[in-house]
């Protein structure tokens, strides 16, 4: 029987502009080295079982990436963790957990509806005033201009809106993220920026996520919480 784990990791520095292709094959090549027992599929074209939960925007760091591995024999995750930090690249990126699975959980695909950013607005900490984040939350209805699988619509973005908090020039913001709903936070950044009368940058604003988050009953937690 074959043993699943998810893996959690950090992609920060040179790393952010690897694409989500490259980082596959980094991971492949890594559990190559590490001589771990990463199981196959089957059929004509056998490929790693390695799974992520949700590809990084090229340019984002973040502390809050999770890769899913199935192993063909279980291993201590202590060891998957010393091994495959050992075959990373110098700096950038280093795995920081591993768990076996529960006993019937899901994929982090199949999990993941949230995720948290801090988003570092190229202002002085004052230039935004609290108030517009908070006129945010209690508003029915945000649409504004989106990019759809049909084009560019107008679409209400307040639904995919679930916290927001303003320190200084810092807002964290949970959104929307995964596979039915999703909302940049670039989109967010440039609608609050806009009421505060600040011009948007697109490559002026940090991008960096801390977590990917399954729903429950109690709200949302992390992936990396059974």
């Amino acid at each position: 029987m074959r043993d699943k784990y998810r893996i959690k990791f950090e992609k920060d520095g040179i790393m952010r502009f690897t694409g989500h292709l490259d980082l596959l094959k980094i991971i492949q090549r890594a559990t190559k080295r590490a001589e771990l027992p990463v199981a196959f599929s089957s059929g004509f074209n056998p490929h790693q079982q390695v799974s992520f939960a949700l590809p990084l925007p090229i340019g984002m760091s973040s502390v809050g990436e999770y890769v899913d591995i199935e192993f063909d024999v279980k291993v201590p995750g202590n060891t998957i963790l010393e091994e495959l930090n050992k075959q990373m690249p110098v700096s950038g990126l280093r795995i920081t957990s591993v768990r076996e699975f529960a006993e019937g959980e899901k994929s982090g695909a199949a999990l993941t509806e949230a995720a948290s950013y801090e988003i570092i607005l190229p202002v002085e900490k004052d230039a935004v005033n609290p108030k517009i984040v908070e006129d945010i939350l209690k508003a029915e209805q945000i649409v504004i201009p989106k990019k759809t699988k049909s084009g560019v619509n107008d679409t209400d973005i307040r639904p995919d809106i679930f916290s927001l908090c303003l320190d200084g020039n810092i807002l964290r913001a949970t959104l929307a993220a995964g596979s039915s709903r999703s909302l940049k936070p670039e989109l967010v950044a440039e609608y609050m920026l806009s009421l505060a009368g600040v011009e948007f940058g697109a490559f002026t604003i940090k991008y960096h996520r801390l977590d990917l988050l399954q729903k429950t009953e109690n709200g949302f937690k992390s992936l990396n919480e059974v």
